[in-house]
């Protein structure tokens, strides 16, 4: 019974007439109350469904596993990059070959579990700095020398996914996975005279002061799954020019929700046009015969993987105001509309916006950085743009807080080409530096 009802109620002494107010409450008001009720929600999904945008189709989402731990049956996480599997390099040929062309050999990676500026500070000391180990092999022990260099094989992953948000005309949203910018590469430095059938068994490196903070075994992960095939067109007519349509039916026996990216990695120009449908996707041809075209496919999530994994994605919170202003392209100038965006996201309740300062001073030290390097303002120069400080605040500074302010700093810069953002992190009631003037 509705809470005003009831207040009427009770302010009855008269029993009798209590009861037949009830009576006359549950017998006529509250069917006609209920059946208005469900009107009115049922026209405000109407005007929602009017808006809405289905943001899980494409929303990206990853995390980072040891390697013994991934399990190659999940339809969900797959590999950022498939060699992560291995657990070290064991033929001599790769290695060989790479000296052979001026290459120091990759000897694989090490993640460093540390916050943005401190691992800032390590990158700019590792610069001119090598570490000692030994390589065992079956016949023989080396002893080597390496350098760690940051790691940038998941960023240009990273690009890619934004040429085919691009090549295939959806809207890009930054990607939030804050681990993949953690990588440091182990390099050889030193020529080994390898004998043929030498296999390498075991690789040892001390990296000395840092083996506190860094794994040798973490693989990241994503929704995504690459997939190749070749294609036997039907003939069709378009513009009055014979070409072949190839079709890829989009896959309806499971319950999760799947997106489709087309990579035309060939860089075939005979791609005439690439149509997507409900239930398949078109791609069109004057080639009868197509011998390799790739997609990507997004995977979204049950509820189960969802729990189960230290998940982080770029998914957006229901919101009406934001379907409506992207469906009608109209975005709000004002700082209000900057913290309903910085709010927005699913993943990013560990900070919180808390001031903005237009025309601020250009901070001496950066705290964040950007997370789409690859999308270039040709128009506007840096120099030429106000700058707006974001101070973003946590209860506690975690190893990835400053890349989750980095993400909400680059998706802002997306929507305000016209300033340049530079953002800070402070900690909850503890005081920090005021701005120079």
């Amino acid at each position: 019974m509705k809470e005003h009802w009831k207040k009427q109620l009770d302010a009855i002494e008269d029993v009798d007439e209590r009861r037949l107010l009830r009576e006359l409450l549950n017998t006529v008001v509250k069917p006609i109350e209920e059946y208005r009720d469900a009107d009115l929600k049922e026209i405000k999904q109407q005007v929602f469904d009017e808006v809405k945008i289905d943001d899980e189709e494409f929303a990206i989402y990853g995390s980072i596993i040891k390697r013994s731990d991934y399990d190659g049956s999940s339809g969900f996480l797959h590999p950022m990059n498939e060699s992560d599997l291995e657990e070290i390099p064991t033929e001599i040929d790769s290695i060989t070959t790479a000296f052979e062309n001026n290459e120091k050999p990759s000897l694989g990676k090490l993640y460093v579990n540390l916050d943005y500026l401190e691992l800032n500070k390590i990158k700019k000391a590792l610069q001119d700095r090598k570490f000692k180990g030994f390589i065992k092999t079956s016949q023989n022990v080396h002893e080597i020398e390496v350098s760690l260099i940051p790691y940038t094989g998941y960023i240009k992953q990273i690009t890619k996914l934004y040429e085919l948000f691009t090549e295939n005309k959806l809207e890009w949203r930054t990607i939030l996975h804050p681990k993949i910018h953690k990588f440091l590469q182990i390099q050889l430095e030193t020529k080994i005279p390898f004998k043929k059938h030498e296999k390498i068994e075991k690789i040892t490196i001390d990296v000395e002061e840092l083996k506190s903070h860094t794994q040798d075994d973490q693989v990241p992960l994503w929704n995504i799954k690459k997939t190749s095939f070749s294609s036997y067109g039907k003939q069709a007519t378009i513009n009055n020019k014979e070409c072949y349509e190839h079709t890829l039916l989009y896959e309806t026996s499971t319950t999760r929700k799947l997106g489709y990216l087309f990579d035309n990695e060939e860089g075939n120009d005979e791609i005439i046009n690439i149509r997507k449908e409900d239930d398949k996707m078109v791609l069109t041809s004057p080639k009868d015969i197509i011998s390799k075209w790739s997609v990507w496919t997004t995977i979204s999530p049950l509820e189960s993987e969802i729990a189960n994994f230290n998940i982080t994605s770029n998914r957006k919170k229901e919101s009406f105001i934001d379907h409506y202003s992207r469906k009608r392209n109209r975005q709000l100038k004002t700082v209000g509309e900057i913290y309903r965006i910085a709010n927005l996201s699913v993943d990013t309740s560990e900070v919180k916006l808390i001031d903005t300062k237009y025309n601020a001073l250009q901070p001496e030290n950066i705290e964040t950085y950007e997370l789409n390097p690859f999308i270039k303002d040709e128009i506007r120069a840096d120099e030429d743009r106000k700058i707006m400080k974001l101070t973003f605040e946590t209860e506690k500074i975690t190893p990835i807080a400053r890349d989750i302010v980095s993400f909400i700093t680059s998706e802002l810069q997306l929507f305000y080409a016209q300033v340049k953002f530079v953002s800070e992190l402070v900690q909850k009631n503890k005081p920090h530096e005021k701005e120079k003037i």
